[in-house]
């Protein structure tokens, strides 16, 4: 009689074991989910400050607003040829 009781005995622990790691599977699925969703937003906001930077690069490198900055802000003016020199190698 003692062994029937200890095996039922045996069986109900081994499943309040798995019971309790199947809890904690869930719990572990549930943290990393929320974990996923907070690199997927911090992702898209890196995405949308590089296309920001992106923008701003492309504007900088645009020629003509160079060229109206420097004539207008610094005051520079197209160099003509008669203030280039030429220096001989020898």
């Amino acid at each position: 009689m003692h062994k029937k009781y200890r095996t039922l005995y045996v069986f109900i622990i081994c499943n309040i074991g798995f019971v309790f790691v199947y809890i904690y599977k869930n719990n572990t699925i549930m943290a990393l989910s929320f974990a996923k969703q907070k690199d997927e937003k911090y992702h898209c906001m890196l995405k949308e400050k590089k296309n920001k930077l992106m923008h701003q690069l492309c504007m900088i490198q645009n020629k003509a607003d160079i060229k109206q900055f420097a004539q207008q802000m610094l005051q520079m003016e197209p160099i003509s040829l008669k203030q280039i020199r030429t220096v001989d190698h020898e």
